[in-house]
């Protein structure tokens, strides 16, 4: 009796907190179509991009859905403006993407962006 009345306890408590299963549902929905909208921004930092990818990953993740990194690098990688080609076709050229951590890729995106910030502080100097 008294873990049925645990498990009822728990039922109300994950409804409340989380939600019924349809409200899961729709909030999943919502949680993968912001998934594969998100693009970097111009002018978005990599750090920045990855901590909005992280919460939304964090939220698909605690809803019960689960991704692989394989499919977190891959959308980075699609999501990149211009200015990271290079760089998304040397990872892609000199990476087994199988292998490739998130922390890597983000490691990489970021020396990649500091560099193009030196690149442009030193351009600037020179005018």
């Amino acid at each position: 009796m008294a873990a049925t009345m645990a498990n009822k306890a728990w039922d109300i408590l994950q409804n409340e907190f989380k939600g019924s299963d349809k409200v899961i549902s729709i909030k999943l929905q919502s949680l993968w179509k912001d998934f594969d909208i998100l693009l970097m921004k111009k002018g978005e930092s990599a750090q920045a991009f990855f901590f909005l990818m992280s919460n939304v990953i964090n939220q698909i993740r605690s809803y019960g859905d689960t991704i692989e990194d394989k499919k977190i690098i891959q959308k980075i990688l699609r999501s990149l403006p211009m200015k990271f080609d290079h760089v998304v076709v040397a990872i892609k050229v000199s990476k087994n993407l199988n292998e490739l951590t998130l922390v890597e890729l983000m490691g990489t995106l970021q020396a990649q962006e500091e560099r193009m910030h030196r690149f442009d502080q030193t351009i600037e100097q020179a005018f």
